[in-house]
């Protein structure tokens, strides 16, 4: 009677634990795909981040060489094609630069 008392204990407190363990078992699996994902996208983020910085100095320059130029224009001489060319060249490099911060979209 004993024995089967403890074996019928044991049975009883199996059935109620061990699915307790396996949705634990289960949500921790859950939990590193995700942790996983959220890496991935913290590092999506960062090399985005580390590229706007890398344009920034990019487009800082061309805007000072833009109010170079325009200065330069404004003061009522003749504008020249390479002087239109520079500034064309400059309006160029400021929005490459815009277009590098953006990210391409990911493939679905």
């Amino acid at each position: 009677m004993p024995g089967n008392f403890m074996r019928d204990l044991e049975a009883a407190v199996a059935a109620v634990v061990n699915p307790r363990f396996d949705a634990i078992d289960t949500a921790i699996a859950g939990l590193q795909k995700s942790e996983g994902s959220i890496m991935s996208t913290e590092a999506q983020l960062q090399s985005t981040l580390d590229s706007i910085q890398a344009q920034s100095g990019t487009i800082s320059t061309s805007i000072a060489n833009l109010n170079s130029q325009i200065a330069t224009l404004t003061a009522g001489q003749p504008v020249s094609q390479a002087q239109l060319d520079a500034l064309n060249t400059e309006a160029t490099n400021i929005g490459t630069a815009f277009a590098a911060m953006i990210p391409a979209p990911a493939a679905s």
